[in-house]
Order: C-alpha cells, then structure tokens, then sequence
C-alpha cells in the first residue's frame, strides 16, 4: 500500500505552525510529526537534514508569503490605499491574529535563527520604506 502524497505548501505550512508557537527549542520532532501528519521517519525521508532542514523550508515559504502579502506596497497607487492592502493581506495570512508569528518566535532564539529571518524582516521593512516614501516621507 503507498503512502498518500502531502503537497509541500499545507505541510511546510503545519510546520511553520510549530516553529511559530513553539519556536527552535520547542519545535520537537513528535509536534513537527504530529503537525504534519508524518511519522517521524516519513518526516526524516522527506527532510533528512531534520530540524533544520524543516526549518529552512519553512522559512523560505514564510519569506515568499511575505513577499506576496506585502506586494502591494510597490504598486502604483494611493500610498494609503496600498497599505490598507498590505494590511489587509497580513491580516488574512495571520488569521485575524490566530495565527502565531514565525518571525517573533524566531527572533528569541539563538543568533543563527535570528539571522534567518533577516529576509522576512527586510521585506518588511522595505515594503513600508516604499509606502512612507510614497507618502512624502523622506529617505
């Protein structure tokens, strides 16, 4: 009998969860196992660098949901309308705020995590550099 198939994107998504309540300490493998589904040695076959590994993955999917929701502010456009749209988008991504911040959870743990998120972060503040700008802020 084969194992059923989970995309990638609802189970990187499970896992993020983990890392975002639990952060890198707390992220366990029987939590990472039970978010996703997997027993531990299907999460070990599809991510035999383990923790980290799942970590990586989760991260660069945090940073390409990022990048999305803050697309609009480099739009054309009414500066406060985009960021409304922005908001709006962060918004949803956060479940109305039900859902924990993987950026928070990882920014109390040791350097190398913190490093990891720096993407996640610059998005951000690049995508309200542009929108203040645009609203007559300066540099």
């Amino acid at each position: 009998m084969r194992t059923p198939t989970i995309d990638d994107d609802p189970l990187v998504d499970a896992l993020s969860e983990v890392f975002a309540r639990h952060g890198y300490e707390g992220a366990n493998l029987r939590l990472l196992s039970e978010a996703s589904g997997l027993k531990r040695a299907s999460l070990y076959h599809r991510f035999p660098g383990g923790k980290d590994e799942i970590l990586s993955a989760v991260l660069q999917r945090a940073e390409k949901l990022f990048k999305e929701a803050l697309a609009p502010a480099h739009d054309d456009g009414d500066p406060h309308e985009r960021a409304v749209a922005v908001a709006d988008r962060l918004n949803s991504y956060y479940g109305g705020g039900n859902r924990s911040c993987i950026i928070v959870a990882l920014s109390m743990a040791d350097e190398e995590r913190r490093e990891a998120v720096t993407p996640c972060i610059d998005a951000w503040i690049d995508a309200f550099r542009v929108i203040a700008r645009d609203a007559g802020a300066d540099e």
